[in-house]
């Protein structure tokens, strides 16, 4: 029985993901919500963005590189490389509208914690009129 438990055990190392960032590419779902403060020249309000679904794929490039890409359901899209280590991935900033009563061109940053099958996502919105310090993105892989 130990001989057993043994092999299988050295079976699961072996077969196990080995690269991370291989393990990491490939389709995934996602959700995003959180809120901004919206300057509105004489005030600024604190509102709850709506929440956002979709798509993403990331694929692997060289070294730690990876190409991300968002396909809302919504129909937009939006495309960003991020770079992986110690198990976070650190986005570029890229360009996206965002909608609450109105379009916004935000510009946004942050970095995602890979946890196995799931990347939690801290992101920043940011313009000269929407600022968002605590979206969060939850993606699982598909």
């Amino acid at each position: 029985m130990k001989k057993t438990i043994l092999f299988l055990f050295l079976c699961l190392l072996i077969t196990g993901c080995r690269n991370e960032l291989k393990c990491l590419e490939g389709t995934y779902s996602y959700k995003v919500s959180g809120k901004a403060v919206i300057d509105a020249g004489d005030s600024t309000n604190t509102v709850v963005l709506g929440d956002e679904i979709g798509a993403m794929e990331i694929i692997g490039q060289q070294g730690n590189n990876v190409l991300l890409t968002f396909n809302q359901l919504a129909g937009g899209v939006y495309v960003t490389t991020a770079v992986l280590n110690d198990s976070v991935l650190s986005l570029t900033p890229f360009d996206k509208v965002i909608f609450y009563q109105r379009d916004y061109d935000v510009v946004v940053s942050g970095q995602g914690h890979v946890y196995d099958q799931t990347i939690v996502f801290d992101l920043q919105y940011s313009s000269d009129k929407l600022n968002a310090d605590k979206i969060t993105m939850i993606a699982k892989h598909n």
